[in-house]
C-alpha cells in the first residue's frame, strides 16, 4: 500500500498527501523505517514465546511500532490535533512501562528499553537516514 501510494504520488485517503501535490518517493516511503523495530520485536517475541512476561511485552512493543500510520492519518484528518497526536504517539511507546509500574509496582527492563529503542530508532531514521541520498535512491528503486 505504501509503495503503491508512492507510485501514485498521493495516498488514497487524501489526508496525508492530497491528489495533485508532488512528494518524492523517499519522503513518502520514510514510514517504512518502522519495519526494522517491528521485525526485531516480533522475532524476539517468537524467540521468547516460552517466557510469557517477555513475550507479551515484546508483542506489545511490536504493535506500538506499527501505529505510525494511524497516528499520521489522525493528524491528517484533524490538523488541529497534530501536536497532541504527536505527543500521544511518543507517549504510547511507554504504555507497557506505565502498565508495569501500575500493576506490578516495577518496570520490566524490556518495557523501558524497548520504548527507548523505538523512539531512538524512529528519531534517527527520520532525521538522518531518510534524508540521505542512499535512502532516496533506494526509494526510487522500490517505486520503479
Amino acid at each position: 500500500m505504501l509503495v503503491e501510494g508512492a507510485r501514485r504520488g498521493f495516498d488514497l485517503s487524501g489526508d496525508l498527501v492530497p491528489s495533485g501535490s508532488s512528494v518524492d518517493p523517499g519522503t513518502f516511503l520514510a514510514p517504512a523505517g518502522s519495519l526494522i523495530p517491528f521485525a526485531a520485536f516480533m522475532a524476539a517475541a517468537v524467540w521468547y514465546r516460552q517466557r510469557p512476561a517477555l513475550h507479551k511485552r515484546l508483542m506489545m512493543l511490536a504493535l506500538l511500532t506499527s501505529m505510525g500510520a494511524p497516528i499520521a492519518h489522525v493528524i491528517g484528518h484533524w490538523p488541529a490535533f497534530g501536536s497532541y497526536a504527536l505527543t500521544g504517539g511518543t507517549f504510547m511507546f511507554f504504555l507497557p512501562a506505565i502498565r508495569d509500574r501500575v500493576w506490578e509496582h516495577r518496570i520490566h527492563p524490556v518495557s523501558l528499553w524497548g520504548a527507548i529503542f523505538s523512539l531512538l530508532w524512529t528519531s534517527v531514521f527520520l532525521s538522518v537516514v531518510a534524508r540521505t541520498v542512499a535512502w532516496r535512491n533506494f526509494a526510487d528503486w522500490v517505486v520503479r
